[in-house]
């Protein structure tokens, strides 16, 4: 029983030894700060778990770029959604400000209805987004007429372009 004893000792005290290094790695990497981490230190850790260091270098460096983008994506989502949602709050104040004729109404009602169409086509691009970045769920695609849609877009596009000048054709 002493060998045994001996061979479990010195199996414990390797075993100890070996998985220290793999704790501090656990330890160091619970405490990666974002941003201004720039990973950990490999040549600091046993040759044989490098590999492992880079690894989540790697992928501390992949979610820091993921994050960023997304903290992009969600600043430019916000000014998309705040102009139209301004616009609509302004025309409303300024409608209730005084009494309008029947005219005025409808412009502010129409303009209302231009910035909510505008909002629900934010919404769908990015639910199509959302959709195209869901892996599991697939993107149906269907032929459609270009020619109706470059229609559409030119009357939709034309008094602005009218007002700068600019002039608008679809042929077909």
């Amino acid at each position: 029983t002493g060998g045994a004893t001996a061979t479990l000792l010195a199996a414990w005290l390797l075993s100890k030894n070996t998985i220290k290094p793999i704790n501090e790695l656990v330890e160091a990497t619970k405490s990666l700060e974002l941003p201004e981490t720039k990973g950990l230190n490999p040549s600091y850790y046993p040759i044989e778990i490098r590999p492992l260091v880079s690894a989540l270098n790697l992928m501390h460096r992949r979610f820091y770029e993921q994050l960023n983008s997304m903290n992009d994506f969600t600043q430019n989502i916000a000014h998309e959604v705040r102009n139209p949602l301004n616009i609509m709050i302004g025309e409303a104040e300024l409608c209730l400000s005084k009494t309008r004729t029947e005219q005025e109404y409808r412009e502010t009602i129409e303009s209302f209805l231009e910035e909510s169409r505008e909002l629900a086509y934010l919404a769908d691009r990015l639910l199509f987004l959302a959709r195209a970045e869901n892996k599991k769920e697939p993107l149906n695609s269907e032929q459609f007429n270009i020619s109706s849609l470059l229609e559409l877009l030119v009357e939709f596009y034309l008094p602005l372009a009218e007002e700068k000048n600019i002039t608008l054709e679809a042929s077909k």
